[in-house]
């Protein structure tokens, strides 16, 4: 979606490995991409190898997406 998204521009294409758990790789991979400019990230691929967590990613640039955290607080 977000590649077919004419408002969205790659930035980076990532192969982020951390000797962490799933949830907080993803949060490194957030912080990277907000790090790179960027306001939107895909998942392109996901494996976890004993105590590694290897995620590929690709990180975007939407025009008029505000930057805010996930998940939303519950109201």
């Amino acid at each position: 979606t977000l590649r077919l998204n004419r408002s969205c521009t790659q930035v980076l294409k990532l192969n982020l490995v951390q000797r962490k758990g799933y949830q907080d790789t993803i949060t490194e991979l957030k912080n990277r991409a907000i790090l790179m400019g960027g306001n939107s990230v895909s998942l392109v691929g996901w494996k976890e190898q004993g105590s590694r967590t290897i995620l590929l990613s690709k990180i975007y640039m939407c025009k008029g997406k505000s930057f805010h955290n996930h998940p939303h607080p519950q109201v």
